[in-house]
């Protein structure tokens, strides 16, 4: 495994059990066999390492890709976008409920307040292509902060895997919403 991945995985767990402030980049470089010179020879900062981290472990790749192949906007492709969006909070669920503990201590100008907005301006402005929207309407943001509302009231703080019938149930219900109402 190159050096970059390993570093990527090791503060992907790190980050994931101590949150971004707990987590040290030695302890990173170390736990992934290498000096924290080389950890930063590679990534530049702390900030840089974690923005790669939301990169590779979020589904905003997984979600490109399925919207530079789509024409939009299409029922189906919208379904494929939450479906991706959903999925990728279940996968990330312990770093989620990291950040979020950590949320209240973070001022407006603090590395992970900007690399979050930096994520979710690009989410949003996917999902406004999908939409045919500009990136500077509501929209976008109404469509995923509703299905990170229901993965944090339903499953984080609920206690409750929904079945994958509930969870499309939901997202049909959505996407018709914002297809034109049809169902």
């Amino acid at each position: 495994m190159k050096a970059r991945d390993r570093i990527l995985e090791i503060a992907y767990q790190l980050f994931s059990e101590k949150g971004y402030r707990g987590a040290t980049t030695r302890e990173i470089a170390e736990r992934a066999g290498f000096s924290e010179v080389t950890l930063f020879r590679i990534f530049g900062s702390k900030e840089r390492l974690f923005r790669e981290v939301l990169e590779r472990y979020s589904s905003v790749l997984d979600i490109e890709s399925l919207v530079e192949g789509g024409k939009p906007p299409s029922r189906e492709l919208l379904t494929r976008v939450a479906l991706s969006l959903y999925g990728s909070l279940r996968n990330n669920e312990r770093l989620i409920r990291i950040l979020l503990s950590e949320a209240p201590s973070h001022s407006t100008t603090d590395s992970v307040t900007c690399v979050y907005r930096d994520f979710v301006n690009r989410l949003d402005s996917l999902i406004a292509r999908v939409l045919s929207v500009p990136p500077s309407s509501p929209l976008p943001r109404i469509f995923h902060g509703s299905l990170f509302s229901l993965f944090l009231s339903e499953e984080l703080f609920g206690g409750k895997r929904l079945s994958d019938g509930e969870l499309r149930a939901f997202v049909e219900e959505l996407v018709s919403l914002f297809v034109g109402g049809e169902r």
